[in-house]
């Protein structure tokens, strides 16, 4: 996804000349500065910040449970084994994994049969009003909700992604 922001802000450059390095700031087609960062912590904390995400949230990794008879269990993705594509498919784990120990901290609703949670949610948004505390300034997040409060699962295979 980067490669592809990158050739659409500075043009139909050669790919192997668009490479990014943390903190390096480009010019777009229009001259107006864009600079990249893995993480947060490399953005510069001088003066206040005006954040803004669209579906940032939604990009990040989730752990997708379902509700069995055994408990709740995580979906896992798998290899199809009767496939000689290796094709990918959902599984329930058969025991307990380690994000299924994050369920025990969630008040999860009786009539629930699926649910997703992302830890790293939490991280990234912890960071963000750790800094606004800090500097000052103001964050928008939007990541769209489902109709009713009814979610359809987020996490989807996907084969000859673009």
């Amino acid at each position: 996804v980067e490669q592809e922001t990158l050739e659409k802000l500075y043009g139909s450059s050669p790919k192997d000349q668009l490479t990014v390095e943390d903190n390096e700031v480009f010019r777009s087609q229009t001259g107006f500065p864009v600079s990249w960062h893995s993480d947060l912590k490399s953005v510069s904390a001088n003066g206040c910040s005006i954040i803004i995400a669209h579906e940032f949230l939604d990009a990040l990794p989730i752990h997708q449970f379902k509700k069995t008879d055994r408990g709740w269990r995580e979906v896992l993705v798998d290899i199809e084994p009767d496939s000689d594509k290796n094709e990918l498919r959902f599984v329930l784990a058969p025991t307990s994994t380690p994000a299924t120990a994050f369920l025990q901290c969630v008040d999860i609703a009786d009539d629930m049969t699926n649910l997703e949670i992302c830890p790293s949610a939490g991280v990234v948004v912890k960071e963000i009003v750790e800094r606004l505390d800090e500097h000052g300034g103001a964050a928008l997040l939007v990541d769209y909700g489902r109709e009713n409060g009814v979610s359809n699962h987020s996490l989807v295979l996907s084969k000859s992604s673009k």
